[in-house]
């Protein structure tokens, strides 16, 4: 289970489950018993959306914002860097972290099998991003309160 701790605009807890179905299942739980402060992982926490589910509204509400609606680039190296949309800003901050939401190459594991082999450094360099990439149909974003 992939943790990932954010100060954002809240602070920020990112969860990725080992399966879909268990991420389901929790977040229903959740919504079902109506309780906005769910204690787990030492923490007090109220949910907000399943990872799938971040849409830009959502993350408006998550991320910095410039004067003229441009976003918080938390990836950038000057506290001026800005990208367009609120998405852009949230994944920025988690890269920031070491972490991505997409693995950068892009590529499922079966492809870079055929491509270049198991034993290829282009595979062992796809697990190395896998190990800190983010899964958002399993993943669940709450607000550490």
């Amino acid at each position: 289970m992939k943790q990932l701790e954010l100060q954002l605009n809240k602070r920020l807890l990112i969860v990725e489950y080992e399966t879909e179905a268990e991420t389901t299942i929790d977040f229903a739980l959740m919504k079902a018993f109506n309780n906005p402060k769910v204690m787990k992982f030492g923490l007090t926490l109220k949910p907000i959306c399943k990872g799938s589910d971040l849409t830009e509204e959502l993350a408006e509400e998550l991320v910095q914002i410039f004067d003229l609606s441009y976003f918080v680039d938390y990836n950038g190296h000057s506290p001026r860097c800005y990208v367009d949309t609120a998405l852009e800003s949230f994944i920025s901050a988690i890269e920031s972290k070491g972490c991505y939401w997409e693995n950068p190459l892009g590529v499922s594991t079966e492809e870079i099998r055929q491509r270049h082999g198991d034993a290829s450094d282009m595979f062992n360099e796809w697990l190395e991003y896998e190990k800190k990439t983010f899964n958002p149909s399993k993943c669940l974003i709450f607000e550490i309160l």
